[in-house]
């Protein structure tokens, strides 16, 4: 049977239980009494605190979230922006190989244009070098081979200048 408030040694195999029960009755009581206002409050706070924590955690994602996204964007934007940069590149290559080669086309016909222009100069030098040296040769050859008197020659050799003239315009 169960002891309820019996106290002493005969009891010693069952303690008093109304007892216990009595003091734990008073310790909850003064538990309640004293506690009741601090522990309220350290739960509230707690509450709150945990409370803000999830919102603040939750903002936290949503902008991760957005971030992530304009990551997401920005990188698939960075493939077509780099696609549209080589494009460009390439393009602007071939823009300036077009105006290289036609700048080059353009000094090989300045080129062409002044080679030619001196190589007519050299032969018209050339050429006016051989009458010269013709003329005085066969001048020199008809005055020997000539060798008239001296009231004659200068007639003879006006008229002969003319003729070899002549022939050299030819």
């Amino acid at each position: 049977m169960l002891n309820w408030w019996g106290i002493g040694p005969s009891y010693r195999e069952s303690p008093a239980i109304g007892w216990v029960l009595l003091t734990f009755a008073i310790f909850l009581f003064l538990l309640y009494r004293f506690a009741r206002t601090p522990l309220r409050t350290y739960l509230e706070d707690r509450s709150n605190r945990i409370r803000t924590a999830i919102q603040e955690a939750q903002i936290a994602r949503e902008d991760a979230a957005r971030k992530l996204s304009q990551y997401e964007s920005r990188l698939a934007e960075l493939d077509a922006e780099i696609a549209s940069m080589k494009l460009d590149f390439q393009n602007q290559g071939k823009q300036e190989q077009a105006r290289l080669q036609e700048e080059a086309e353009k000094i090989a016909e300045l080129i062409r244009t002044e080679s030619q222009e001196t190589l007519k100069a050299e032969i018209l030098r050339t050429v006016a070098k051989l009458k010269r040296d013709l003329a005085e040769k066969v001048l020199g050859s008809a005055l020997e081979h000539l060798k008239l008197d001296p009231e004659h020659e200068p007639k003879r050799l006006a008229h002969f200048i003319r003729e070899s003239r002549m022939e050299l315009k030819k």
